[in-house]
């Protein structure tokens, strides 16, 4: 039996240039038709025109929602922040517990996540751990796109759940009709 050693550092290397190889298409880009959680084909395996591939911002492609990325966004003015919903947990004491930041990170779950993503994101000011799933798209008949999502919100052995709807603007902000 042949038995060779490599030097820890070797391995690690390999595990780095592995990592890095992986990075090299990264999964933050989709292919899409213009609206980027409309998926028509991988980007792995197609040469994708500019036009066609868009960043998703804030890890959501990752199924987090980066809320210090996002808060500096929205305090800077950036135009990416903009598409916040209401709050969408209208009615209970969780829901009431979302603030600005929040509630931005649905409206960009809405514009940004593939149906049936989970996102999650915790907020460390008030305790709550949020999750979303957008669960259908599909167009209105006033041809506006809509999306069906559950929308989860824990604290300790408090759980509130939702299943709603919101229909996205011509502004790009999302308004929950459901």
């Amino acid at each position: 039996m042949l038995r060779t050693s490599l030097p820890k550092e070797m391995v690690y290397a390999g595990i780095a240039l592995t990592l890095a190889a992986a990075a090299a298409i990264p999964v933050s880009k989709l292919l899409n038709d213009g609206l980027p959680w409309r998926n028509t084909g991988s980007v792995i395996s197609q040469i994708v025109p500019a036009s066609q591939v868009h960043y998703v911002p804030y890890g959501i492609d990752r199924g987090i929602c980066d809320r210090s990325r996002l808060a500096t966004d929205i305090t800077g003015g950036s135009n990416a922040a903009r598409g916040s919903i209401g709050t969408i947990l209208v009615g209970s004491s969780a829901g009431s517990k979302m603030d600005v930041v929040d509630q931005n990170c649905v409206g960009r779950i809405l514009e940004f996540a593939m149906d049936s993503r989970r996102v999650y994101w915790r907020n460390g000011d008030n305790g709550f751990t949020y999750a979303v799933v957008p669960t259908r798209t599909f167009q209105d008949t006033a041809g506006a796109y809509c999306r069906e999502y559950h929308t989860s919100a824990s604290h300790g052995a408090l759980l509130h759940q939702i299943h709603a709807t919101a229909c996205r603007r011509t502004d790009g902000s999302w308004r929950q009709v459901g």
